[in-house]
């Protein structure tokens, strides 16, 4: 809810952008994790041209993006409630 109401602050944002930036790394670190890498992009339909820029696009990302994504899709009719019992 905070996120709805008021930006994320710079080094909240600039933490979030660093750890998705090693995690992408990460996952052209080695052959096997570059070939499931290219899988997954052939598999959700993105063409390799733009696998490049993928990364810059993602950096680019803004508190007031954040915020507009949040106020936008963080409304109460697409709540859902999940009840998890142990057995």
């Amino acid at each position: 809810d905070r996120l709805k109401v008021s930006l994320a602050p710079e080094s909240e944002l600039d933490r979030a952008k660093g750890l998705f930036k090693m995690d992408y790394l990460r996952r052209l670190s080695s052959t096997l994790d570059r070939g499931l890498f290219l899988a997954d992009a052939a598999f959700n339909g993105v063409p390799v041209s733009e696998l490049s820029s993928e990364l810059d696009r993602y950096m680019k990302v803004s508190a007031q993006s954040v915020n507009s994504l949040m106020t936008r899709l963080f409304i109460p009719s697409n709540i859902v409630i999940l009840n998890i019992r142990n057995k």
